[in-house]
């Protein structure tokens, strides 16, 4: 414990911790997906969400040039 105390320069107490939280919550932890499972369909949503706002931005200048509001 002293050496991986003085090795990360945290106090050998936090060290204690942070193995009593593990022990308690091992399977809970490893039982939680990781974020990494999430990522690809939060993904896919983003990038449809982005396509949606691209397309209604395009709509939005178009309408406004029509207009005379916009001069690009």
């Amino acid at each position: 414990m002293a050496e991986l105390s003085r090795r990360f320069e945290v106090n050998a107490n936090q060290i204690s911790r942070w193995k009593q939280d593990f022990l308690s919550r091992n399977v809970e932890i490893f039982q939680t997906k990781a974020p990494e499972e999430n990522l690809e369909s939060e993904k896919e949503k983003l990038h449809a969400v982005i396509g949606k706002l691209q397309v209604e931005n395009e709509w939005l200048k178009k309408i406004s040039r029509k207009a005379g509001l916009c001069v690009n």
